[in-house]
């Protein structure tokens, strides 16, 4: 038995999902059990039921329109209701209940691993009851869908992030208010104390001399109480010799991280540094 949902349903300002105009698809080969789920949806005017027998008529449904709920029955004439879940679980549609006539842990372990949202198994309180089933798992699956569009605004801010990185003469980094290298947006490794990849995830003290960690994490913390950008001054003793920087922070905006992230860019001012030493020895 597999209940399709058509439209995603967006929470409403109470977090609410607004179940209005929803439409189901029940694959059940067993008529009774049809019949029964049929009618616990009556009352239900804001959902609309259709019915498929098997587990073929249910994929020309999913080919025809996309759902948000497969409930689906284990035992189906042709085939298991697990097969209507989608072998990647990351790139599915729609979620899935599934249900069958026994209890069974090594099944309802399967089924969880496959990718299904629940595991219920028929009775006739539970199939009478399967509206709130079904907006049950619609409140978990939004929840679900939420959490990866999240996810993924997060990677394509990330990207942006480091292409602009990239494309800076400086170094640039994300750190956290402990002084870590959440990213570092920068390929320019000749010009870091550490290579990037060994940078990234440590803190200041583990890749840095101690005396610039030091200030580095002071530049930090003034940042964070203030709220406006900071600046410091440090030499690093690199293969290709010392070398000067002007380090610049500034608070991020509120973000998806649960710490403060700051916004470091390095500039290497070796070459000023030098300038300003010729000029004072010819003065």
């Amino acid at each position: 038995m597999t209940i399709l949902l058509v439209e995603l349903n967006v929470l409403d300002q109470r977090g609410k999902i607004a179940m209005h105009g929803k439409t189901i698809l029940l694959v059940e080969d067993d008529e009774g059990h049809a019949e029964l789920i049929r009618r616990t949806f009556e009352s239900q005017h804001q959902l609309s039921l259709t019915v498929a027998r098997s587990l073929q008529e249910a994929r020309d449904r999913l080919a025809e329109s996309c759902p948000d709920l497969v409930i689906a029955d284990l035992l189906l004439p042709d085939g298991k209701g697990l097969e209507l879940l989608p072998a990647d679980k990351e790139q599915s549609a729609y979620a899935v209940v599934i249900m069958t006539n026994y209890g069974d842990q090594e099944v309802a372990v399967e089924a969880m691993k496959a990718g299904a949202l629940d595991y219920v198994v028929k009775s006739e309180a539970t199939l009478s009851d399967m509206p709130h089933v079904a907006e049950r798992a619609l409140r978990e699956w939004a929840g679900i869908v939420h959490r990866k569009q999240s996810e993924e605004a997060l990677r394509r801010s990330e990207q942006r992030l480091r292409a602009f990185g990239k494309a800076l003469p400086d170094l640039a980094f994300i750190m956290d208010e402990d002084g870590r290298f959440v990213e570092v947006l920068t390929d320019k490794d000749s010009l870091l104390y550490r290579g990037a990849e060994e940078v990234k995830g440590r803190l200041q003290h583990e890749v840095m001399p101690r005396d610039v960690a030091d200030r580095g994490l002071e530049t930090l913390r003034r940042t964070l109480e203030s709220g406006e950008s900071q600046t410091m001054e440090y030499f690093l003793d690199l293969p290709a010799g010392r070398h000067w920087f002007e380090g610049r922070t500034s608070l991020m905006p509120a973000t998806a991280f649960e710490k403060r992230m700051i916004v470091w860019i390095s500039r290497d001012i070796t070459e000023r540094k030098r300038m300003e030493k010729e000029r004072a020895t010819l003065e």
